[in-house]
C-alpha cells in the first residue's frame, strides 16, 4: 500500500471516497464508501454514504 495522494479540487461534488480501517469487532477490517458533497461552514467536506446499511467512519479508521 501506499499513502494517499492529497490534492485540490474546486469542486469535488460526487467524488467517490473510500476508507479502509479497523473498528472494533472488525480485526481484519472493513471498508466504508461514500460520495463527497459540498464544503460545510466550518470548512470541511460532506462525505454521504452509499451502502446504507454499511460502515460508517469511525474510530478505528485511521485520522478517526
Amino acid at each position: 500500500m501506499q499513502p494517499v495522494r492529497l490534492v485540490t479540487a474546486d469542486d469535488v461534488w460526487q467524488h467517490p471516497v473510500r476508507v479502509f480501517g479497523f473498528p472494533s469487532g472488525h480485526n481484519e477490517g472493513v471498508w466504508a464508501t461514500g460520495v463527497l458533497r459540498g464544503e460545510l461552514g466550518n470548512g470541511w467536506i460532506q462525505m454521504e454514504a452509499v451502502n446504507v446499511p454499511g460502515y460508517r467512519v469511525e474510530p478505528g479508521f485511521s485520522g478517526v
